[in-house]
């Protein structure tokens, strides 16, 4: 089984997580790249376009787990 930093065995289903994360991050990134890359050539209509969907994908799925890892990690530090 793999080990974390920690030295603790990972699971399965958390390191498929860590994947899943990262290739959920280099899509995002990919997606604003291409937003600034058409905001370069001039489209800003498409730039515009592309941004306000980020944003909506942002809000709706992933702002709510953002909040809850932080409220956990808070609750790990308190104790």
């Amino acid at each position: 089984m793999a080990k974390s930093a920690g030295g603790k065995p990972r699971d399965r289903k958390a390191t498929g997580d860590l994947i899943f994360a990262f290739v959920h991050l280099a899509a995002l990134l990919g997606a604003f790249g291409y937003a600034v890359y058409q905001l370069a050539v001039g489209n800003v209509p498409r730039f515009g376009f592309i941004i306000i969907l980020l944003v909506i994908y942002y809000v709706a799925l992933l702002h709510p787990a953002v909040k809850k890892e932080i409220a956990r990690r808070r609750s790990l530090k308190k104790g």
